[in-house]
């Protein structure tokens, strides 16, 4: 089973949730939808580091967690590293991250790439930075929980393959027996047919 997270408890620096949001939201650029642009959100990537409306937030959940994990700014408990993801972004910070990956973030009608471009090779070097800085307000040794981490991906892997093996063999073990109830059916017709003769 995977190990634990190593940030089960919250460093002093890093402010509670309702703090960081009050924060955040001191800042003009949080105050709109990261990908389209709607005012006042009430929803935050906390993966990706950016608020996000209501409309936006649902498309991130069909992204998956894997690309964007999605929570209330009021209504969820966010986890430390959830917290320490968003004090280390915000839509301005992020905005600048895409930037220098030559991605436009906003939305595409004002010329960015909405939210498809949070599925991007951009998008993957912007969360690692974000997930780097965000270890380093945690203080976890960040090439630690890469190893952690690919250690869980791996045992989910692994139990994924064990399933798939399983079902593959019910299926086979199922074609099997269908296979001889055939033949044996064939056998008592032709039985049946003999005996009538």
């Amino acid at each position: 089973s995977p190990s634990p997270s190593p940030s089960s408890a919250a460093p002093s620096t890093l402010p509670s949730q309702a703090t960081l949001v009050e924060r955040l939201l001191v800042d003009e650029a949080n105050l709109a939808c990261f990908d389209c642009g709607q005012r006042h959100p009430k929803w935050a990537s906390v993966s990706v580091g950016v608020f996000l409306c209501i409309e936006c937030a649902g498309k991130h959940r069909g992204l998956g967690v894997h690309i964007s994990r999605v929570a209330s700014i009021n209504l969820d408990k966010w986890s430390d590293k959830a917290r320490a993801t968003m004090a280390v972004g915000g839509n301005a910070r992020v905005a600048e991250l895409y930037r220098e990956q030559s991605v436009e973030p906003g939305p595409t009608s004002a010329g960015g790439g909405g939210i498809a471009i949070h599925t991007t090779a951009a998008a993957d070097a912007v969360r690692r930075q974000l997930k780097s800085d965000a270890y380093a307000v945690l203080g976890i040794d960040a090439e630690a929980e890469r190893r952690r981490e690919e250690q869980e991906r791996e045992y989910y892997r692994q139990k994924e393959r064990q399933r798939v093996a399983q079902q593959t063999e019910a299926r086979r073990q199922a074609a099997a027996a269908a296979a001889a109830a055939r033949r044996s059916a064939r056998r008592a017709q032709r039985i049946a047919s003999a005996a009538r003769r």
